[in-house]
């Protein structure tokens, strides 16, 4: 079977019979995303009858690697948007549990009007495989652009979880029902995320009126079968998971699930340099993490602020040990406020070196280590 990055180096070669990948954010989740680039046929939606979606061709009109390499980033992205929920992203279709079905296809020419996409309200109770809540995507009227196709198929599989849009108001006057953001680089999804370098579920007030507080990841979550992923990582050092080190090599991953999370992660290395990355697993940015490192007896050695990438390198010398990593969120945005605030969480990656110990190291005592290496030793009374 051929790898993702394999297929990608045939993508000159026209293949009209290639079928979407099925790709899948958390396998088992009673809620999914499907997100449908496979064309479809729907017999009426919203007073409009014989509705065909023509299947997703990335701009080139027919069917080829580009066009899947780009179907790849899009899920890649609407799964960072999604990963704070019990919520499965799926390319395949579902075969159980409640369905928002998002059509991504075609210019929506059917509607009588140019849009970005639509989608109904709410529905996602009474759904299934067979009945899904309905969405759909104009790839056409967004340029083709995977980041705009991104931000369009969250938010209209947003609305399927009941969400309006957050919009902007100056006292009782609607300034822009599709709000894009305090200018500090982010922007709600549930309103006009286009511009922006971040595309976030918001708190904020919402198109139904100035005071209406909506509150994103809380309407999602609400939903029965929905609720938010469980906490992948302990919560402090002494519930830390181990990083997985090989070679020196240092990998992990983890979601910051809601603003209050903290992950933590152990390791251990010997006496030198050790460099740390906190990183993340696709183009789309939702989380601004901040990293800190500590020792076995929890003094804080070094921390990292995101960079321009939202990236966050920790270097620093150690004297070799057990030590400690924390990921959290950066807090809100520069731009934001009390009532109208980007929610600052999603997926992030770890990566770096540590310093590979002697396979006797590990196997030393506490008492022998300060036998060989100090508590008065080496010929002191």
């Amino acid at each position: 079977m051929r790898t993702h990055l394999q297929l990608l180096k045939l993508e000159s070669r026209i293949l009209p019979s290639l079928t979407v990948p099925a790709y899948n954010s958390l396998p088992g989740a009673q809620a999914s995303v499907y997100l449908n680039f496979s064309g479809d046929f729907i017999s009426s939606w919203g007073g409009v009858h014989n509705i065909s979606i023509p299947p997703f061709a990335g701009g080139s009109g027919f069917w080829n690697m580009t066009a899947l390499s780009t179907i790849y980033q899009i899920w890649q992205n609407v799964s960072e948007d999604y990963s704070p929920f019990s919520v499965n992203v799926t390319t395949a279709r579902p075969t159980g549990g409640e369905v928002s079905q998002i059509d991504v296809g075609g210019d929506g020419s059917w509607l009588g009007a140019t849009y970005g996409g639509i989608a109904q309200i709410g529905g996602l109770a009474n759904s299934s495989p067979a009945n899904p809540t309905r969405g759909f995507v104009f790839p056409v009227n967004l340029s083709n652009s995977p980041k705009f196709i991104s931000d369009g198929a969250a938010h209209e599989a947003g609305h399927t979880f009941g969400l309006y849009h957050q919009s902007q108001w100056n006292g009782n006057t609607l300034v822009a029902t599709y709000y894009a953001g305090p200018g500090d680089g982010t922007a709600p999804t549930m309103g006009n995320p286009y511009s922006a370098t971040r595309s976030l579920w918001w708190y904020g007030t919402s198109e139904i009126g100035p005071t209406s507080i909506q509150n994103d990841m809380a309407v999602i979550a609400g939903n029965a079968l929905v609720g938010f992923r469980p906490d992948d990582h302990g919560n402090t050092m002494a519930t830390a998971d181990p990083l997985t080190v090989s070679n020196g090599l240092v990998s992990g991953s983890g979601v910051i699930e809601k603003m209050s999370d903290v992950d933590y992660f152990s390791f251990d290395s010997g006496p030198g340099v050790i460099s740390l990355t906190v990183g993340h697993p696709s183009n789309s940015v939702d989380l601004s993490p901040l990293a800190r490192l500590y020792d076995a007896d929890g003094n804080l050695l070094a921390s990292a602020l995101p960079d321009a990438s939202f990236n966050d390198t920790i270097n620093v010398t150690v004297e070799g040990g057990t030590y400690y990593l924390s990921v959290t969120d950066t807090g809100r945005s520069s731009g934001s406020t009390p009532t109208s605030y980007g929610q600052n969480v999603g997926q992030y990656i770890i990566s770096g070196t540590v310093v590979s110990q002697p396979t006797w190291w590990g196997a030393l005592s506490s008492s022998a280590v300060d036998a060989l290496f100090g508590k008065g030793k080496h010929g002191q009374p």
